[in-house]
């Protein structure tokens, strides 16, 4: 199995700016929290349509 630990190495220090100490310090969750684009939360429809009522869009 082929990790890429030089690619990755160099992901975090030069794009994320981490020391090399310092990524290798990370726990794996803490790595992939790094570089996991983050994901819209979930709303529910009645949730959604809550909001819609309490913060309507102003019709001009």
């Amino acid at each position: 199995m082929n990790i890429g630990w030089e690619q990755r190495l160099r992901q975090a220090v030069v794009e994320i700016g981490l020391t090399p100490a310092d990524f290798w310090a990370l726990s794996l969750n803490e790595w992939l929290a790094l570089i996991t684009p983050p994901t819209a939360p979930n709303l529910p429809r009645d949730d959604l349509h809550t909001l819609m009522s309490l913060f309507p869009d102003d019709k001009k």
